[in-house]
């Protein structure tokens, strides 16, 4: 009477799986073992792990090795490739902003952007802003671009959209409203503007207004100003009042 049959090992069959899904080791007695004439049969199981490019993708080699009594040897083996294909989620992001044209923008916060990944404890949050130009020099959008990388180079990404606007309109400050002489020399145009951001236009426009005689009369200069982004200031108006209150002279002659 010979046993020369091996045992027969009903291992599992090769797997690929995510990171965060690898089965645990079913070790010696996790699987089913047959021998020809039932005696007692002896296991014996190693777990090889093969790094691959990245700690996330790996793989495992489990191998059994069955000895019956008549010392009959039969060994199997099952692949479980770990592979990393999950990009990471943001979990907590900036909303979108606006902000005018003479604010300070804030500078990228990363601290307050949170990512999780399926298999890393941490990951890595960049952030990089691209300007795209609006209507006018003052007038532009930021997309703030936030990426989120886990161990294996999977990444997700979000953008924050950061608008930059000018809505101020410019205001003008006429010069001080005056009382001249007829005789005098008329002052010209004359107001100061300011903006929150870029450069204006004033706009002059006058108009007279008779008065009682001839000599006297007023001037009136309305003054309008406009900023890059076609924001147009209020109208205000200077007045220059012309006045004839010096008597005649009389100047020398001969009779």
């Amino acid at each position: 009477i010979l046993d020369t049959t091996p045992p027969v090992i009903e291992n599992p069959e090769d797997m690929t799986v995510e990171c965060d899904e690898v089965p645990m080791a079913p070790g010696a007695d996790g699987i089913e073992i047959y021998d020809n004439c039932g005696e007692e049969v002896t296991v014996e199981f190693t777990e090889e792990i093969i790094e691959g490019d990245c700690e996330d993708n790996y793989t495992i080699v489990w191998t059994w090795t069955a000895t019956d009594f008549c010392e009959n040897v039969s060994e199997a083996s099952t692949t479980i490739t770990v592979q990393d294909t999950t990009d990471p989620v943001f979990v907590q992001v900036p909303e979108d902003m606006t902000y005018e044209c003479d604010e300070e923008i804030p500078a990228c916060d990363i601290a307050s952007v949170v990512a999780e990944d399926n298999c890393d404890a941490e990951v890595i949050v960049e952030c990089q802003d691209e300007i795209i130009d609006g209507e006018c020099p003052q007038e532009y959008t930021i997309n703030r671009i936030y990426r989120a990388y886990d161990n294996c180079g999977n990444q997700a990404i979000y953008v924050q959209e950061i608008s930059v606007v000018d809505t101020t309109a410019p205001v003008v400050v006429p010069a001080d409203d005056i009382t001249v002489e007829c005789s005098d020399d008329l002052p010209a145009p004359s107001a100061e503007v300011t903006d929150n951001c870029g450069e204006t236009t004033l706009d002059v426009s006058d108009e007279i207004f008779e008065g009682e005689c001839p000599q006297e009369y007023t001037l009136v200069y309305t003054y309008t100003a406009t900023d890059e982004c076609g924001n147009i200031s209020e109208s205000v108006s200077q007045t220059i009042t012309v006045v004839d209150t010096t008597a005649p002279v009389f100047g020398e002659y001969e009779i």
